[in-house]
C-alpha cells in the first residue's frame, strides 16, 4: 500500500465505502419491501376477513331484530315490507359470507365457525315461517313466543360463532 499515491488510496477507500453503503442500502430496501408485502397481506387477508365478519355479525343482529318487528307487527299489510327487508339482509349476509369463505388462510376456529354458520343459518331462516304464520293471522303473542324461543335459540348459536370470529 505504501507504493500507491495518497489520491489512489483515498479513491480506493471511498470506493470500498461506497460499495459497502450500497450493500447496506440494498439490504435495507429488500427488508422494507418484505415488510411492505407482509403488511399488505395482513391488511388484505386478515383485516378484510375480520371486517366482513363484523359486517355479517351486524347484519345478522339487524335481521334478528327484524324478526321481532315481524312478530310484533299488528298491521298485516306491513308484514310483506318487513319480509322484504329481511330478504335484503339475507342477500347482504350471503354475499359477505361467500367473500369470507374465499379468504385465504382461514384459521381452524374460523373454519369451524364458518361450518357452523352454514349448518345453523338455513335452520334459522326456516324457523322464520313459524313467526310469519301467526303474525299474518294477527296472533302477536304466538309470533313473539316463536321469535323468542326457537328462532332466538338458533340465532344465539350463530351470533356466538360470528362474535368469536371477530375476536380472532
Amino acid at each position: 500500500l505504501s507504493q500507491f499515491k495518497t489520491g489512489v488510496k483515498l479513491t480506493a477507500g471511498f470506493g470500498v465505502l461506497i460499495v459497502f453503503l450500497l450493500g447496506i442500502g440494498g439490504y435495507g430496501m429488500k427488508s422494507s419491501l418484505q415488510l411492505g408485502a407482509l403488511l399488505h397481506d395482513m391488511y388484505e387477508v386478515r383485516v378484510n376477513a375480520i371486517t366482513l365478519m363484523d359486517e355479517v355479525n351486524l347484519l345478522t343482529v339487524r335481521h334478528n331484530r327484524t324478526i321481532f318487528s315481524l312478530a310484533a307487527e299488528q298491521d298485516t299489510s306491513v308484514i310483506d315490507d318487513i319480509l322484504r327487508e329481511m330478504k335484503d339482509y339475507e342477500s347482504e349476509i350471503n354475499k359477505r359470507m361467500d367473500a369470507f369463505s374465499k379468504s385465504a388462510d382461514l384459521s381452524d376456529a374460523e373454519k369451524k365457525a364458518l361450518a357452523n354458520f352454514k349448518t345453523y343459518w338455513p335452520q334459522y331462516l326456516d324457523k322464520i315461517k313459524f313467526v310469519e304464520k301467526p303474525a299474518r293471522d294477527g296472533n302477536t303473542a304466538s309470533a313473539m313466543m316463536m321469535a323468542q324461543s326457537s328462532v332466538q335459540t338458533i340465532f344465539n348459536i350463530i351470533d356466538k360463532d360470528l362474535s368469536e370470529i371477530v375476536k380472532i
